[in-house]
Formats: C-alpha cells, structure tokens, sequence
C-alpha cells in the first residue's frame, strides 16, 4: 500500500514540474515574440534570460492592449536584486541611486553592450550623467579618470570611507604609485604626505604638474612662511625657478634631515658643478674649485655650505648669513667682517703685533693688520679665495681690480711666504715663533 501511494505521489510531483517548466516557457515566448530586442545584446542578465516572471508578475490588467501598469516588480529595488546579488546598502555611505532604489540608471535590467550590464562605456560616461567634472581643456588629467575608470578608485556601491573610497587615501594612491609608498618608510616625513596626498593633490585634474592644488612654491608657502613679503637682499635663484623647492628637497619624504634630497656640500654641488651666470654677475664652478685645490676653505670641509650660505633668502648679498664687503675695500671694525669673524678671531683687526693669533706676520708684525687697517681696509677677497685655491691658505692665483686681472705669484715657505701681485713689490715674511 505504501509503495502505491509513494509511486503516485512521484508521479504527481514529476507531472506538476513538467506543467510549471511548460508555464515559465510559455511566458518566455510570449514575452519574446514582442520584447525580443531586450535580451539581444552582448551581456544578458542570467535572470532575464531565464524567465521574466523572475521580476515580473501580471497585474490585474490585460496584456497586451490595456491602460496602466500591467505587470508588477515581484520586489521594489533595491530589494528585487538583492534576491541574487549581495546587499549594497550596509555601509557608511551609500551610492544615492541604490539609497533610492534606482539601480537601472547605471544598470540595464536585461542585457546590455558593455561589462556589468552598464548602460554606458566607459564606466566614466556612466557616472557623468550625474557627476559632471567639467575638466577645462588645458587640465592635466588622472590617467583612471582620462580612461575612464572611475571604479578604479571608487566603490560605486558602498563604502566605509568618504567618497565612495575603495580604501584609505594613501593606501589608494600607493596601488599606482610604488615608487612613493616606498618613501612612506624613510625616517622624514612630510606631514602632509604622511596626512592626505590631498593635502597637495587633487585627485581627477589640475593646470598644474603632478595634479598639485597650486602653483609652486606659492603652494608650500601655505604652510612654510619662512619666505617674507618685502623684497630680501638676495634670493636663491632655484626657489623661483621651474623645479622650486624640489630642486633640494623631496615633497615626499628622505633618509636626510630637511626633507633634502642629498647630504651637505653634495646637494650644493648639484648645480654649482658648473659656471653660473646670473643677472648681476658670475658665479665660478665650485665643485671643479674644491676638487682641483690645494687649500679648501675648512668651513666647505667640515660644515659645508650652510656655514657661510643661508639656502633661500638673504638680507646680505650672495645669501650670505652676515656682513661681508661686496666691494674691495671696508672700514677696518668687526662689523664689516662679521661673517669671517663667526670662525675666526677679530683680534688681528687690532692687534699690530702678536705671536699667536695669526701665522700671517713677519717675526711678531700681524701682516692682516697691516692689510685691513684704517677707514681703507682691503676686503678678504682681495687675497683670499672664500671656498677653494691651487695655493696654500685659500691665496688667490689672480685677482681681479677693476678691470685688471694681477697675479699673485705667492710662494710659500716652511716659516713663511712671499708675493709679488701688481700692488707693490714682491715682499717677503718670516715667521720667528
């Protein structure tokens, strides 16, 4: 009896399937002798091609042929698609069309041409029926939003993060950008790199290079105002040039103190390995200089260049850090020589006679006094070349007066020297200690 009633009820079941499967073609084709376009493209929603009862049900009207609404969702969206597809509203932030059920307006219900089933390619066209960037022309552009692939840095679902962000802002960029997520471990860091590359980045377009958010170095002035608005004595010409601030330091990060992008005298010589020619005058090769010299100013040795030099402007000429005379002559006090006297001592300006705080003297007479002495005192320069010789002590080959270049012809011996330039005789000093 059993096995009677099993074999019926296998019967029914297989009976009632056959009529259900029968149904769902018979509204198939129905459906496709009128609305066959709809699922004639390249992507198909597998739901669509399935059976349209899947999302539609009749109403209580007619079809075809009445007025009205004919056919009911079997679900409002978003809900409908989340029957198949993972909830999309469960996040911080939500895309407004999915919040409002509007899910067509970035998706064909049934098939369409491109990839997910967007109604436009690239997924940029679709996103600029609501988001209209408005990028001028002459803009420098994001490669992603140039190609078009917006979801290259957007969730275009849901997000924990503002903007729709697939993940955390610098994380973001670094999926690109490796190169700078390797400077993110150096020891200094520039705190807004380390804060929000949009700190100093906009993220589709910009005029300027780099998608920077302005100008530099008007950009770096916004945090660091070192730079003053009155007109400095001097100013370093790589401040203001096309590179600016960038010629020295990394905007970025550095193994080196200052965010500089080389230690000391060696960033220096990144530009000054050559003859420079400003507006007012000439600026010999140092690096050759120190390279080729025989005495090297040890404040270049040991400090470099920062000792004399201050890197960006200046209240004296040549960015120097004190008074120093711009001309070949100055009153024989402290102030005039205040630059040299930071490392050396101001007593040969007054001493006439010693035996220690010069080696520059014949028996005890201080030869540096005797040069510098009075309202006419001969500048440094004269004799000295202030970073680098081919003679011993910093002594200059030639010297420029006016328009005559003069030779020194210095000679040195083991207590003492001689020259013999264009100004006087050729005379001679002995040290007696």
């Amino acid at each position: 009896m059993f096995r009677k009633v099993y074999k019926y009820l296998v019967l029914l079941i297989s009976v009632m399937l056959i009529i259900s499967s029968a149904n769902a073609q018979i509204v198939k084709i129905n459906c496709m002798n009128c609305h066959e376009k709809l699922i004639k493209d390249k992507v198909v929603h597998p739901i669509a091609e399935d059976a349209c009862d899947n999302c539609h049900v009749y109403s209580n009207h007619s079809h075809p042929g009445s007025k009205g609404n004919e056919f009911t969702l079997v679900e409002t969206v978003p809900n409908l698609c989340y029957i198949c597809h993972e909830a999309q509203n469960t996040k911080t932030n939500i895309h407004p069309p999915i919040t409002d059920g509007y899910c067509w307006m970035c998706h064909s219900p049934h098939a369409s041409p491109n990839p997910g089933l967007l109604t436009e390619s690239p997924v940029k066209r679709t996103c600029d029926r609501c988001h209209n960037l408005e990028i001028p022309v002459k803009d420098k552009i994001h490669a992603p939003v140039k190609n078009g692939k917006c979801n290259s840095c957007h969730n275009p679902h849901q997000s924990d993060l503002s903007f729709l962000l697939k993940e955390d802002k610098s994380e973001l960029c670094f999926k690109c950008h490796g190169s700078v997520e390797e400077q993110a471990s150096y020891e200094v860091i520039h705190y807004p790199f380390d804060d929000d590359c949009s700190n100093c980045h906009t993220a589709h377009s910009s005029p300027e290079n780099y998608l920077l958010t302005g100008k530099t170095p008007d950009l770096c002035f916004n945090c660091h105002d070192w730079y003053q608005e009155e007109e400095p004595v001097s100013s370093h010409s790589v401040v203001f040039d096309e590179k600016n601030c960038a010629n020295c330091h990394s905007p970025h990060a550095s193994k080196i103190g200052k965010l500089l992008i080389a230690e000391g005298t060696n960033l220096c010589m990144n530009c000054h390995n050559k003859k420079i020619k400003t507006e007012t005058h000439s600026i010999d090769n140092i690096s050759l200089k120190i390279k080729s010299g025989k005495s090297v100013h040890a404040a270049i040795e040991f400090e470099g260049c920062a000792t004399c030099h201050l890197p960006h402007t200046s209240e004296f000429a040549y960015l120097l850090k004190a008074n120093y005379p711009l001309r070949k002559y100055a009153p024989a006090d402290a102030e005039s020589f205040a630059l040299c006297f930071e490392c050396h001592d101001s007593e040969i300006l007054v001493q006439e006679f010693t035996t220690d705080i010069t080696s520059f003297r014949d028996d005890n007479i201080n030869l540096h006094y005797l040069h510098i002495k009075g309202r006419k005192g001969r500048s440094c320069g004269l004799c000295h070349d202030m970073h680098a010789s081919t003679n011993e002590h910093l002594i200059n080959e030639k010297s420029n007066f006016g328009s005559w270049e003069m030779d020194m012809n210095y000679k040195v011996t083991s207590t003492g020297g001689s020259c013999f330039p264009g100004c006087h005789a050729e005379e001679s000093y002995t040290r007696k200690d």
